[in-house]
């Protein structure tokens, strides 16, 4: 998934885990927390473990930290 302008500008200024990823935990508005991979500051590789499966669309997002 696609991430808004917001989240890519916020991820940029963030470590990377490694060469062009981030490990993150995103908390959802309804408090519901994900583990996920977020590649190139912009889109959702992984979410908990499971590649192209995401359960949530961008605008539930309330907050990303880095893990």
């Amino acid at each position: 998934m696609k991430l808004s302008k917001k989240w890519i500008e916020y991820l940029t200024n963030q470590p990377e885990s490694g060469m062009g990823y981030q490990k993150t935990k995103i908390t959802l508005k309804n408090g519901k927390e994900h583990e996920a991979t977020i590649i190139n500051c912009s889109s959702i590789l992984s979410v908990d473990g499971n590649i192209g499966n995401c359960p949530f669309s961008g605008d539930q997002i309330d907050k990303i930290s880095m893990n």
